[in-house]
């Protein structure tokens, strides 16, 4: 692994310390040589069946000339291995966090810079495929196939709902908390896998979900976010925050599916489940 990055022109250095770090579908070392660290990324089993490595490599790189993102060092896309620049004492945040109302601020105004910037990312997210994908995915496993049902059968109305976006700007697709880092002065975004360009409330909803937003919360996110205004965006962000709760149902079926045993995603699926119908149903 190490070696391979090398023998592409990486000058690493000595290699002092490599420290397994926490990831649900990949695996991330911090590297520790004799002038710096870096995170190296060893994309999980079955990724490639969702994750488009170019556009993932294009846009990171994008997120890091923005300032939003650590540099991202290395990226061989035919295998989904990379290397990033380790944030040093930077702070992994939790839902409990980003319920902090400072943070909040900072992290709205973070996303509000991400989608204002241009050129766009690489592709457009197709999130009716990528929920399909899922539960094709999670279909393959015969204790599933009642499950993927329900999910399309939740889906059907939402689906008959939506006349396609006309705002796409870049995002990140799945800015959870613990995607954000905390240095001391400023926020990080880090794990670019699924951005791409779609409507920002995209991001916002998917936060929300995330970091198990209250509704008070939920509002003073769109009023950081766009303090002007705000009623006109909640339509939107009500919706998508149904949406991406199915979608994000469907990717934790999809990690049943492959076997994927980082954390007890049967017990994730059944609590985003009962979250989601207890809100919307």
């Amino acid at each position: 692994m190490v070696e391979s990055i090398r023998d592409a022109g990486v000058p690493l250095g000595k290699i002092d310390d490599i420290v397994r770090l926490k990831g649900l579908t990949n695996r991330n070392y911090r590297v520790d040589t004799s002038d710096n660290s870096f995170v190296i990324r060893l994309p999980g089993t079955g990724t490639d069946e969702y994750i488009d490595r170019r556009a993932e490599a294009n846009n990171a790189r994008l997120a890091a000339d923005w300032g939003l993102a650590p540099p991202l060092v290395y990226s061989d896309i035919s295998t989904g291995v990379s290397l990033s620049a380790f944030v040093r004492h930077g702070k992994t945040l939790s839902a409990t966090d980003c319920q902090e109302v400072q943070t909040l601020e900072r992290i709205a105004q973070l996303l509000h810079r991400l989608h204002s910037n241009n050129p766009i990312f690489a592709s457009t997210l197709p999130s009716a495929q990528l929920f399909d994908t899922y539960l094709e995915i999670a279909s393959r496993t015969r204790g599933l196939h009642e499950v993927c049902s329900l999910l399309r059968q939740r889906a059907l109305p939402i689906l008959r709902q939506q006349t396609g976006s006309t705002t796409l700007t870049p995002c990140h697709v799945d800015p959870n908390p613990a995607n954000f880092l905390d240095d001391g002065d400023r926020l990080w975004l880090v794990d670019w896998e699924y951005s791409a360009n779609t409507n920002p409330m995209w991001d916002l909803a998917c936060l929300s979900l995330e970091a198990n937003l209250s509704r008070s919360l939920r509002t003073h996110l769109l009023e950081s976010y766009q303090p002007i205004d705000t009623e006109t965006i909640q339509s939107d962000f009500e919706n998508y925050v149904r949406w991406v709760g199915l979608i994000n149902l469907a990717w934790s079926a999809a990690q049943i599916g492959q076997g994927n045993d980082n954390t007890d995603f049967l017990e994730d699926f059944h609590y985003r489940l009962n979250q989601w119908e207890l809100e919307f149903s």
